[in-house]
């Protein structure tokens, strides 16, 4: 134990009021600001953490980049600092305090209702995403960093700290197995660099996870879980639980594909399928019939059959019988053309005028396609325009 109750940090900045976690990196506290008068989460980091130089430069770049992240389901930073003890250097971070615990307690209960868990998903990808767009990478998606609020929505947590972890393994003392190496991408178990795409795998784990309150992988060690990680097949969440659709199914078995190219290529297309999926099931509840998602899912739309295509031609004939014999169409015979004069238009000489230029073979034919292609209109009786068929000029009285 670093701290007890009614210990103050940072010369009184912030009270202490009791411990309420202890995970890889560091024990986490609930605290008071006594200078906006809020409550915070304080997570201590490990001395033995911030023992290297270079640790205590990557914690304060990360906390930097996670601080400007304001995304409502992101958890937000306000501070980061330093509290001496017992000649030790104990680094933290201040968070804001969501005492609806983690979701790793709540999947530990059994599957998440489809429409809650959907919803959740929503969130989780929107958070993410956000994220990644801004050039930050998670590192360390799991349950365990991922806090419900006091009106039921979720946020990720502990963005970019997991680089402090470089090299370590640790257990989930919640859910007695193990901790990051669950959700750890096979890119990340060959020792290769990361990137974004290695957070959707982490989150395709998480998802198997919301809807079938288990993991994928089971393994009794690091190493049978990176092979597993590696070379395993994934298995299918839809036999595990029926009532997932079959599109979420696929989607959660993309973002856990082996090879990151094989992946979405971000958190935003795995967004719109989500949103999708709750925009059909909230429609099939109203008894209505939901837009299909087989585009976002790349599935191809069927080919319109002979019958439609016959059907769809017949339609198109009527609307143009039904036109041609409308009370607007005048039916006259084609008018013959003057020699000489291909545009039909009648040029009359004026006193004192001079007869015009006769106009380059070019210039003509041009002219000609042009008035050609103009629709022809008439005036009425009544001074309005009428369609005027077999008519190849336009004519104006």
């Amino acid at each position: 134990r670093i701290f007890s109750r009614g210990d103050k940090l940072e010369d009184g900045h912030y009270s202490v009021l009791e411990e309420i976690g202890v995970g890889g990196m560091g024990v986490v506290y609930h605290c008071r600001d006594e200078l906006l008068l809020r409550d915070v989460a304080i997570k201590m980091l490990l001395p033995s953490l911030m023992a290297d130089k270079k640790n205590v430069d990557v914690f304060r770049e990360e906390a930097r980049l996670a601080a400007q992240l304001d995304h409502p389901n992101i958890v937000t930073v306000f501070d980061i600092g330093a509290e001496v003890r017992n000649a030790r250097e104990h680094h933290f971070v201040a968070m804001e305090y969501l005492p609806g615990g983690n979701l790793a307690a709540r999947v530990a209960q059994g599957p998440l209702p489809l429409e809650h868990c959907l919803n959740w998903m929503k969130q989780l990808a929107s958070g993410l995403s956000f994220a990644h767009k801004r050039g930050v990478v998670h590192q360390d998606v799991k349950a365990d960093n991922i806090f419900i609020t006091n009106e039921g929505d979720l946020k990720i947590g502990d963005f970019g700290l997991a680089r402090l972890l470089v090299g370590r393994v640790y257990l989930n003392s919640a859910t007695k197995g193990m901790g990051t190496p669950a959700y750890m991408s096979p890119e990340l178990c060959r020792g290769e660099q990361q990137d974004h795409r290695s957070d959707i795998y982490s989150m395709g784990i998480l998802f198997f996870e919301m809807c079938t309150g288990q993991l994928p992988f089971r393994a009794q060690g690091m190493i049978e879980m990176a092979m597993k990680h590696t070379n395993a097949p994934v298995p299918s969440a839809k036999r595990l639980n029926p009532e997932i659709p079959e599109v979420l199914d696929r989607v959660v078995k993309r973002m856990m594909a082996k090879q990151p190219d094989d992946r979405y290529k971000s958190m935003t297309d795995v967004l719109g399928i989500v949103d999708d999926l709750i925009f059909e099931m909230r429609v099939a509840r109203m008894g209505l019939s939901p837009r299909s998602t087989a585009q976002r899912d790349n599935i191809a739309p069927p080919e319109p059959t002979a019958a439609e295509l016959e059907q769809s031609l017949a339609k198109e004939k009527a609307r143009l019988v039904a036109q041609k014999n409308s009370p607007n169409t005048l039916q006259v015979e084609p008018l013959v053309l003057p020699p000489g004069n291909p545009t039909g238009k009648v040029v009359k000489e004026t006193q004192g005028s001079q007869a015009p230029t006769a106009p380059s073979s070019k210039s003509s034919d041009n002219q000609s396609v042009k008035d050609r292609d103009q629709p022809p209109i008439k005036k009425g009786e009544r001074g309005e325009e009428v369609f005027i068929t077999g008519v190849p000029t336009f004519i104006r009285e």
